[in-house]
């Protein structure tokens, strides 16, 4: 398998391990590992249910939270959001792309905490 770093960051290691060929004998065999270090988003999602008692025509707000746990910023993320039968969308503090009667799809721009 041939592999190329994005960034051109790596880390190669090179060993001479021997290896049983079956009749008592054993071969040399070189055995190479390769680590690309490249620049990546890792994002972790989460969304805060609310608790309580809700009234037919109570505003219920739900809470999402993403983070971008890795070392680049990642710009234009969407993320759908499915709403639970018996609500509908109302508003939203993130960037809306679109909504429908039961998903809305917001976009972020999130740095990297990095």
């Amino acid at each position: 398998m041939i592999g190329v770093c994005t960034d051109g960051t790596r880390v190669d290691t090179r060993t001479v391990v021997t290896q049983p060929i079956g009749n008592g004998d054993s071969c040399p065999v070189l055995s190479r590992t390769r680590t690309c270090t490249d620049n990546v988003y890792d994002l972790a999602l989460t969304k805060a249910d609310p608790s309580g008692t809700y009234s037919p025509g109570d505003d219920v707000t739900y809470t999402i939270t993403i983070i971008n746990q890795g070392d680049i910023d990642a710009d234009n993320i969407q993320v759908t959001d499915y709403i639970p039968s018996g609500l509908s969308f109302v508003s939203s503090t993130a960037n809306v792309v679109s909504s429908g009667a039961n998903t809305v799809v917001l976009d972020f721009d999130l740095v990297a905490v990095s």
